[in-house]
């Protein structure tokens, strides 16, 4: 890919792209990651995956918000209890110290959406062969 087509992004900075409008702000996870405030003529919409916490992060009254809701609580401590009854490699604890829960997910989008948000999950952990 051409360098001229790669864009390097700075947190909190407002990239312009004809009638589109970037904002970038930081994500907490085990690696350096992003999410994106996205203005479009059609509306607003926010773009959050792979973090822990949206802690800090406002995003008031947007039309939609697509973020990362990797696990449910007691269903993930279900897994880690009989993984470890098992003897096996709890990923889950991992897991929990870097993606959002959906109680944490569900929190942050009722404290910022407004009554016509739309919400959509993403990522959401499924373990193999359970529907």
């Amino acid at each position: 890919m051409p360098k001229k087509n790669i864009d390097v992004y700075e947190p909190g900075k407002t990239y312009k792209y004809k009638d589109i409008e970037i904002v970038p702000f930081k994500l907490q996870h085990n690696v350096p990651n992003m999410g994106y405030k996205l203005h479009l003529p059609s509306g607003k919409a926010v773009y959050a995956t792979d973090t822990c916490s949206l802690d800090g992060v406002e995003a008031f009254n947007y039309d939609l918000y697509m973020i990362e809701a990797n696990y449910e609580d007691e269903e993930i401590q279900e897994r880690i209890r009989a993984k470890e009854k098992a003897g096996e490699y709890a990923y889950e604890y991992i897991a929990m110290l870097n993606h959002l829960s959906k109680a944490k997910c569900d929190k942050w989008v009722y404290e910022n959406a407004g009554p016509n948000s739309e919400y959509v999950y993403m990522h959401q952990h499924k373990e193999r062969g359970v529907s």
